[in-house]
């Protein structure tokens, strides 16, 4: 695959969610309060981090919807686009091919992608050194007080 343009992908593990109910289905649970607080403040935590054109996007679940529109908003846009094959199950596999299509497209300097836990880790696994075409731009650690935030960028 070549790509145009090197490209900033940011991986975002949803924030924190109501807990898992008998009488309610996994992608309906929303975000607690201190959930959406957190979310509030990745996006705050991206505005200083992601220049030029960039894209959001999530699956269609509750939580990771919230979260991405959350980032949105602190990143002045309203524009999440959902992914119906991203949900819960997606694999990494699905996840990190989604990027690398979007990255090819060359229409966009950062990808943000909000996604579960273990994908969110699996993937940049999958975008590692080890990968050829990507590496990590900056530890996963670097952000943990405000979320699981982690960054891979395209040659």
């Amino acid at each position: 695959m070549e790509f145009r343009q090197s490209v900033e992908v940011i991986l975002a593990r949803h924030s924190w969610a109501e807990p898992p109910r008998p009488d309610l289905a996994d992608a309906a649970r929303v975000l607690t309060p201190d959930g959406r607080k957190r979310a509030e403040e990745m996006g705050k935590e991206l505005v200083e981090h992601v220049s030029g054109s960039f894209v959001i996007l999530c699956g269609p679940s509750n939580r990771t919807r919230e979260t991405a529109q959350a980032i949105a908003k602190a990143l002045g846009t309203d524009s999440v686009i959902v992914h119906d094959d991203l949900h819960t199950s997606t694999t990494e596999e699905r996840l990190v091919q989604r990027l690398m299509s979007i990255a090819a497209e060359g229409a966009v300097d950062v990808i943000i992608a909000v996604t579960h836990y273990p994908t969110v880790v699996d993937a940049l696994a999958r975008l590692s050194p080890a990968h050829p075409m990507l590496y990590k731009s900056f530890e996963p650690g670097s952000w943990a007080s405000v979320g699981n935030i982690m960054s891979a960028r395209t040659p």
